[in-house]
Parts: C-alpha cells; structure tokens; sequence
C-alpha cells in the first residue's frame, strides 16, 4: 500500500470507528479563552508530535528521548497503584491517577507497558480507566513529559488526550525522514 492508500486508510478507520474528543478541562478553556485541543489522526509516527506521534514502545526504551513534551500514542491495557508489581489488566478498576500504555492491545506483562500519569481531575476523567472502561484496550493519544514513572520510562503530567477507539496501529508508519543531499563529483 503506497502513502497515499495509508493515509486514507487511516482516516477510513476514524471516519467509521469514530474519534472520541474528550474535554480535559472546560472551565480553564473557557476562562483563557481556549478551544479543545483539535483531534488529528496519526498518519505516521516517531516525531513525538501529533501528526506523528511517539509510540509507547519508544517510550518504554527511552533511546534520545529529553524530558519534553511528546504526543504518545498506544492502547490502554491497565492501570496500577503505588508501583507497577500492582498492575491490574482488567477493564474494571478504581485507579485514577494513571494508565498503561502498550503496543499490544492483547498486553498483560509490566516489562511491555509504559506508565502514563493523570495528574488532574480532568485527566483522570478523559483518560482513567475508572471513568473510560468502555474503553478498554483501545488507542488513546496523550500529550505529556518523557521521565520516570514508577521507576521505569513512562509519561508524566499529561495535560491533555484523546481516544481513537477502534484505532489500529498497524495503520501508521515510521515518519519519512528528510532527504539530505549529498554533493557528488565524478
């Protein structure tokens, strides 16, 4: 399937499985003037940015990653309390204050998760599974700052996010890199 094939795909798949916007935090928006955050569909992913997303598994490996902000993208397969030894993988549970992301919607191991914090109320409310388990093991995308969480690489202060459901993450690919060129004399 050449770009154009997968770019349509992609947008195919949120178009009929819907993108759910969720709204963090209506009264600071209202109060500052602001609009929701506009939803995007990934088309590829690496950058770190919305259009191109990072994936959970680079977060977990971390390789280069600064503690900036990132757009992270993944399914939600979990949530834990205190540290990730009490991670839970059900669809039912009372955390609030995180996720767990994972490139395997199917995933109930710790070593392929990345912890995703949700500081607020408003986060917790659009993102947790507490509030969202309808939701279960569906793609969500997150903007927050790369660092340890729970003492592995994670995303910390999520200050905003919204879910794809029915989103498949075999439908983006690694963003292109740019051309460099290269001076050739004969």
């Amino acid at each position: 399937m050449n770009a154009k094939g997968a770019a349509l795909a992609v947008l195919l798949t949120c178009l009929i499985g819907g993108c759910e916007k969720v709204d963090l935090d209506a009264d600071s928006q209202e109060k500052n003037g602001n609009n929701s955050q506009e939803q995007v569909v990934p088309i590829s992913y690496g950058l770190g940015t919305q259009e191109s997303p990072l994936l959970a598994s680079q977060v977990l490996q971390g390789d280069g990653l600064s503690s900036s902000q990132y757009w992270v993208i993944g399914y939600v397969v979990g949530s834990t309390y205190q540290n990730m030894n009490n991670a839970t993988f059900e669809a039912e549970t009372t955390n609030v204050r995180n996720i767990l992301l994972s490139m395997d919607y199917n995933c109930e191991d710790t070593k392929n998760c990345i912890p995703v914090e949700l500081p607020t109320v408003g986060t917790q409310k659009a993102l947790s599974l507490y509030h969202n388990n309808h939701l279960f093991r569906q793609c969500v995308m997150v903007l927050g700052q790369y660092g340890r969480y729970f003492n592995r690489n994670g995303i910390r202060n999520v200050q905003t996010g919204y879910w794809l459901p029915n989103f498949d993450l075999s439908n983006i690919k690694i963003a292109p890199t740019e051309w460099q060129e290269q001076n050739m004399s004969y």
